[in-house]
């Protein structure tokens, strides 16, 4: 008689049951689903042993060293599954299906006649949704959740797919005229289209050119001017738009010189081709021409010919000098010293030179020759300068100077007359006044004299 375990099983057979157990294979396949009951009733023993062996087996572990393992042909199975249900469901939803490029290709055309530009696009959109039957449209409209049909489209990514698949070019896309014929050519990924089960119609498609601006051209300079000021040669220049056109308002002017200018000179404006097309585009007028010429005039300049100097400005600068001249002797000579006259000897005229760091730009330096006597004996002749700076010639030829700002002779020479000494301020000769102002200056200015 077998001895029996707690759960009412032989031992021997709980121990034969164990090690069929622990002899199992390594691997574990999925379960597999229980087989059909058959109809043969099993031994009432048979049935009685059952109910009695324990039902521990399926809590046995996973043997240690399976734990880490990952069954990798498990993984490929699965995704090969999911790529065949993925084109399956796509043949379902695309299979036997055309596309009429026609429907959904649409041209644009901007800008204006003449250079014009063109944009194409394709409606994927609607072309994912046009592939879907009416029951597949009413199932994703109400079922599932979805939300709206252009939701369950997308989500569905036949317009991505279909955008993958489809690529369309313009042959022209810019310089455009009203009449012109643009193409539009389809390329198909035949693969991808094979794969859906959908075929393309019309791949070429063509498009006349039309609605682009007309445009005129216009004088975009009638009512434009230079405002020239300043003196020459460090004139400058200013725009006038005067113009009301709304064209012209528009346009961005510009001068390519606004300083630095002498009479004679000639600056050049013209018109930015920024935004030009916009412009036209918003106004349907386009410049005649881009740029326009203009001499500068008008400026004043500083003197630089002693005949420029008319009679007006020379009498006005004589009086100045010879009022300083009296009043220099009323303050400086003595009791017994006597100024007995003056008279006017002529003038230089110094110019400066360019770049060489002259102070001012010219000079009128004004010769006077005077007699001189005193109480013991001394009666001569000697010389004074007072200048003029910077004279600037006007338009009408007149003579701006400031008669208040005049540089007069620091120069001294010293003399007896009896047992008296003296100085006076000036030179004892013409050669000493000239040395002294002109020539020793004959590094920055030029000079030109009326004086013999």
């Amino acid at each position: 008689m077998n001895e029996e375990n707690k759960n009412g099983m032989p031992i021997e057979n709980a121990q034969d049951q164990v090690q069929n157990q622990s002899q199992q294979p390594q691997e574990f396949a999925p379960p597999e689903p229980p087989p059909q009951q058959q109809q043969t009733t099993a031994a009432p023993e048979q049935n009685a042993q059952r109910e009695a062996q324990p039902q521990y087996a399926q809590a046995m572990p996973y043997p240690p060293e399976q734990k880490a393992k990952k069954d990798h042909k498990l993984l490929i199975i699965i995704g090969a599954v999911c790529v065949v249900i993925a084109a399956f469901l796509t043949m379902m939803l695309f299979g036997g299906k055309s596309i009429d490029m026609q429907d959904y290709v649409t041209v644009s055309f901007n800008g204006v006649d003449g250079k014009g530009t063109a944009y194409v696009d394709v409606d994927y959109d609607s072309m994912g949704t046009k592939l879907l039957t009416s029951a597949q449209k009413r199932k994703l409209e109400t079922g599932n959740g979805w939300g709206s049909i252009n939701t369950a489209v997308g989500a569905l990514g036949q317009q991505w797919v279909l955008a993958e698949a489809l690529d369309c070019e313009l042959d022209q896309s810019s310089e455009l005229s009203n009449g012109d014929k643009v193409t539009v050519t389809v390329t198909a990924d035949k693969d991808i289209l094979k794969q859906l089960g959908v075929k393309v119609k019309h791949k070429k498609l063509t498009f006349k050119v039309e609605g682009l601006v007309e445009v005129s051209n216009i004088d975009a300079f009638a009512d434009i001017s230079v405002q020239f000021s300043g003196i020459s040669p460090q004139g400058e220049a200013e725009i006038i738009n005067n113009s009301s056109d709304d064209a012209c308002m528009q346009f961005d002017y510009s001068l390519d010189q606004n300083s630095g200018l002498s009479n004679g000179d000639t600056v050049t404006v013209t018109i930015s081709d920024y935004d030009l097309e916009g412009i036209a585009e918003r106004t349907g007028k386009t410049p005649e021409e881009m740029s326009k010429s203009f001499t500068v005039e008008g400026l004043s300049a500083y003197v630089t010919k002693l005949d420029q100097v008319n009679d007006t400005a020379l009498a006005s600068m004589k009086k100045e000098a010879e009022d300083y001249i009296q009043a220099l002797s009323a303050r400086n000579y003595a009791d017994t010293e006597t100024m007995n006259g003056f008279t006017y000897v002529g003038s230089y005229l110094e110019v400066a030179k360019p770049n060489a760091g002259a102070w001012h730009n010219n000079w009128l330096d004004l010769v006077y020759e005077i007699s001189y006597s005193n109480s013991y004996g001394g009666s001569f002749k000697y010389y004074y300068g007072i200048g003029f700076s910077d004279l600037v010639l006007q338009a009408d030829n007149s003579i701006d100077v400031d008669l208040s700002d005049y540089s007069t002779t620091s120069h001294t020479f010293n003399f007896t007359s009896g047992d008296h000494g003296y100085y006076l301020y000036g030179y004892q000769t013409q050669k000493d006044l000239f040395d002294d102002w002109i020539k020793s200056s004959m590094d920055t200015y030029t000079y030109e004299t009326d004086i013999a």
